[in-house]
C-alpha cells in the first residue's frame, strides 16, 4: 500500500492525485510499524520482548529521522518526483525482503496482521 501510495505521488498531475497518494502512503506507514513489530516480538525470547521493542521503535525513529532530510535533499537535486520515485523503489524493496524472509503482511478489516510462514529464530 506504501508502494502504491509513493508511486501515486511520483506520477501525480495535480492536488486531488496528491492527497489519494499521501492517504494511501500514510495507510500503509500505518500497517507496517505493528505488524513488523509482531514480527520483532516473535523473534525473540520473551524475556527480551520489552528491548526488542524499544530497539525497534529507536531503530524506526532514527529512520525517520534520516529519510525525511535524504527526501529533501533528492527533491532539491533532481526534482520532487524523484524522492517519491526513491520512496516507491524503498517500500517495494521492503516488501520484497519481507516476503523473501518468510513473511506476508496483510491488512484485513482495517487491522494489520503479520502471519509468520516459518518458525521463530532464536
Amino acid at each position: 500500500v506504501e508502494a502504491i501510495g509513493q508511486l501515486v505521488l511520483f506520477l501525480a498531475a495535480g492536488p486531488l492525485a496528491a492527497l489519494a497518494g499521501a492517504m494511501l502512503t500514510g495507510l500503509g506507514c500505518s500497517l507496517v510499524y505493528p505488524s513488523m513489530a509482531i514480527v520483532v516480538v516473535r523473534r525473540v525470547d520473551p524475556r527480551l520482548r520489552a528491548t526488542a521493542i524499544g530497539s525497534f521503535s529507536a531503530f524506526q525513529d532514527l529512520a525517520y529521522a534520516t529519510t525525511g532530510p535524504l527526501a529533501g535533499l533528492l527533491a532539491d537535486r533532481f526534482g520532487v518526483p524523484v524522492a517519491f520515485l526513491v520512496g516507491v523503489i524503498a517500500a517495494a524493496d521492503g516488501f520484497v525482503i519481507a516476503a523473501a524472509d518468510g513473511f506476508v503482511i496483510a491488512a484485513a478489516g482495517g487491522f494489520a496482521t503479520a502471519l509468520s510462514m516459518m518458525p521463530a529464530r532464536r
